[in-house]
């Protein structure tokens, strides 16, 4: 059976090998894009993020890479942002200055609140809460590394949450064809193929 292309976004950030490994065990091919040119049309895209907003940001708008995911996810391609990757999703972030995002979904960035039990970052395997069934599993463990959480205009975008200390944290949103997941499917284990599983082959709405 003839593999299907999965568009990865290679900005120089995130975590692509784990990534890129997760997509192919699915049976997928990894088509690796660093400039516009490089995307195969009418393919899903995968936005991953690792590090600071304003850095993400940056490295996105260097190649126009910023453009090209606003005019695709405009045109009903499936999008899937990833950690800072689903970040970027939002209008703007307050990490360390405020920053544009790509606008795609309303809401914004802001940083988690911490207590004497719950620090920040928010690291480790978290039981994750899901609302609606598109991603819904028995026993939902994913694994967490930020500091950050997004804040929605339009809570029924949200697909699923946890509770951190007097955090509700939004783990994962869709709106239409624009998805993204605060948590790492590449490093969740079996639950996290299951996830990613879901995205690369629900059909277009």
């Amino acid at each position: 059976m003839k593999k299907k292309y999965i568009n990865l976004i290679d900005y120089g950030v995130g975590n692509i090998f784990s990534i890129s490994k997760s997509i192919e065990y699915l049976n997928f091919k990894c088509n690796f894009v660093k400039k516009p040119s490089d995307l195969i049309e009418n393919e899903k895209i995968i936005l991953p993020g690792v590090g600071s907003f304003p850095n993400c940001k940056n490295l996105l708008k260097i190649n126009q890479l910023d453009k090209l995911l606003i005019k695709e996810a405009k045109k009903g391609t499936p999008l899937l942002g990833v950690c800072i990757g689903m970040q970027l999703l939002m209008d703007y972030s307050l990490e360390i200055k405020k920053t544009k995002g790509l606008g795609l979904i309303s809401g914004f960035v802001k940083k988690i609140t911490s207590d004497k039990v719950n620090k920040v970052p928010n690291i480790g395997w978290r039981n994750v809460t899901f609302k609606k069934k598109f991603f819904n599993n028995k026993k939902n463990f994913f694994y967490f590394v930020h500091s950050y959480k997004i804040q929605l205009d339009d809570k029924n975008h949200q697909t699923s949450y946890i509770r951190y200390g007097n955090n509700i944290i939004p783990t994962s949103i869709q709106k239409k064809n624009i998805y993204g997941c605060q948590f790492h499917p590449e490093k969740s284990g079996k639950d996290g193929i299951i996830f990613l599983n879901n995205f690369l082959n629900e059909r277009k709405n």
